[in-house]
């Protein structure tokens, strides 16, 4: 066994680190995403942060890359996936102060964060959360669980293009 890597070994925010999902470009970089802050444990400030590691398990990044660091907001559970031209960065969002909704981000194999602060996926009357997303041959498709009028969850799927354009 090989030795462990501290992704964010040059980090000073003591916020719990957690949620950690990852994805390949397939090619030669995999980009790390994780949530700083736990809203479980007490309402603190959660914010999705990414590394980048080459396939010798080497960090390519000196600092972790912020994806979404609004203050006053809670950004929480991120997944990621990369299309071949990019990944797609989504997670659970309550910046808008009453109930959660859908954010992304697109962030390229140099960690160029296309996006910054997200962009809106899936939101409106009651929450939509829990995405999770999958390459198509136009860009993504993601999935997600809305709680709709009769308050009944009920699993949502939608479509975004290379562009960030949720059609």
């Amino acid at each position: 066994m090989g030795e462990i890597t501290r992704l964010a070994a040059n980090i000073s925010d003591t916020r719990m680190q957690g949620n950690p999902q990852i994805a390949f470009d397939g090619q030669s970089t995999f980009l790390v995403v994780w949530q700083l802050g736990d809203n479980i444990a007490s309402w603190e400030k959660g914010d999705i942060f990414a590394t980048r590691m080459d396939t010798n398990g080497i960090i390519l990044d000196a600092n972790p890359i912020p994806v979404c660091t609004l203050s006053n907001s809670h950004q929480e559970q991120p997944v990621v996936v990369f299309n071949g031209t990019q990944f797609l960065v989504a997670w659970n969002d309550l910046r808008n102060g009453t109930d959660w909704d859908i954010y992304g981000c697109r962030v390229l194999a140099d960690g160029t964060v296309r996006d910054a602060s997200g962009f809106l996926i899936a939101g409106g009357a009651g929450s939509q959360i829990i995405p999770r997303v999958a390459v198509d041959t136009a860009g993504f498709l993601v999935a997600y669980q809305e709680k709709d009028s009769t308050e009944f969850f009920r699993i949502r799927l939608l479509h975004i293009d290379n562009s960030g354009t949720v059609t």
